[in-house]
């Protein structure tokens, strides 16, 4: 259990190791639309398609996520900052 809890942990984390706010709140809004797309299939009882503004909602938060990245890592990515330290 605490090593579910540790990579879960480190799902948070930035490239620094410190906590990440992009992340818990793309993480937060992933789950606050999956979930209640859920929970309102379950309540209808039936397959409800996911429509096309939860869909762009996700891929907002996830794009978003993406390009925050990329502007604080340049353009190498993780390579650049491997180098730089």
């Amino acid at each position: 259990m605490s090593r579910l809890l540790k990579i879960l942990g480190d799902a948070f984390l930035d490239h620094k190791g410190g906590v990440s706010a992009m992340r818990i709140t793309t993480v937060i809004i992933c789950l606050v639309i999956l979930g209640s797309w859920l929970a309102f299939m379950i309540v209808e009882g039936r397959y409800i398609p996911l429509g096309y503004a939860e869909a762009g909602l996700l891929g907002a938060a996830t794009g978003a996520k993406a390009v925050q990245s990329r502007f604080e890592l340049g353009g190498g990515g993780l390579r650049d900052f491997d180098e730089g330290a």
